[in-house]
């Protein structure tokens, strides 16, 4: 399989992953604010099922269970929420005001 492929199946799968987290949000918006830590394992979780269904020459619903299968979808999930947590934490420390006194 060619690299070409391969990224193209990633970014369909990284579509496939905005377009389900965008409902999601749209479903919910008038009872809750946008949250990242909700929306990002949905594109994490699109470009590796969309690597997977490259890699294995299989359609999206079968590239899931093997991501299911093999821990991934947790996996994902868990990763993007924490990454989004510490970027959070990050920004949260910078915009404190150094004090050049102190």
């Amino acid at each position: 399989m060619d690299i070409a492929t391969i990224i193209e199946t990633v970014l369909i799968g990284i579509g496939s992953g905005f377009i389900a987290a965008l409902i999601g949000y749209m479903k919910s918006m008038t009872t809750e604010q946008f949250d990242l830590s909700k929306f990002m394992p949905a594109l994490m979780l699109g470009a590796v099922i969309g690597g997977i269904m490259a890699y294995a020459n299989v359609p999206y619903d079968q590239a899931y269970q093997i991501g299911v299968c093999a821990g991934l979808v947790a996996l994902i999930e868990n990763a993007a929420k924490a990454i989004v947590r510490k970027v959070r934490e990050w920004l949260n420390s910078r915009e404190k005001p150094v004090n050049p006194s102190a």
